[in-house]
């Protein structure tokens, strides 16, 4: 009996607290200028950008950006591994990420989100788990959770995610 009662604990927090492409229904994806809509207009950090944190990232510096098709060479870990978490972004390239350790020249030591986009719709963090599987969060100071971004936001982000060709995994908006 506890068993089932924990198999139904865990179904319904997976249904309801956790969006992933494995437990959407298939439905053919929304067009790009539908999604970027619903994300919203660019818009800068809602956070004050410090020393270097202005100062964008090229694709020579690992950046990735894409409309279509999987990142290439990414490193594969699971989720809350700070070795393997990569910082994304949304703007008019698409989707954009690297990993957060790139050495850069900042209070930090490494890049922020504004590094990556000094204007964006939306951002988070992400683990890339496995061959087309990525688990992704909404958590940004500045430009996600954590600047006044909406569920609806975050929906259309893991669309674009989905677009690419992954199996997301969308951890809850608000929870890293």
């Amino acid at each position: 009996m506890r068993n089932a009662a924990a198999l139904a604990i865990l179904t319904a927090v997976t249904y309801l607290g956790c969006s992933s492409s494995a437990e959407r229904p298939s439905q053919p994806p929304r067009p790009e200028t539908e999604l970027m809509t619903d994300l919203g207009e660019l818009h800068p950090s809602a956070k004050v950008v410090k020393a270097n944190e202005d100062v964008l990232i090229a694709e020579k510096d690992g950046l990735q950006s894409r409309r279509e098709g999987t990142f290439a060479h990414v490193v594969q870990g699971k989720h809350g591994d700070k070795a393997t978490k990569y910082l994304w972004t949304i703007d008019d390239r698409g989707i954009n990420c690297a990993l957060e350790r790139t050495p850069w020249d900042t209070a930090r030591g490494h890049i922020t989100h504004t590094n990556i986009s000094l204007l964006a719709r939306f951002a988070g963090e992400a683990w890339f788990t496995g061959a087309g599987r990525v688990t992704i969060n909404g958590h940004s100071g500045r430009f996600a959770d954590r600047a006044s971004a909406t569920a609806s936001q975050y929906e259309a982000a893991t669309e674009m995610w989905e677009r690419l060709g992954y199996k997301v995994t969308a951890i809850p908006l608000g929870q890293r």
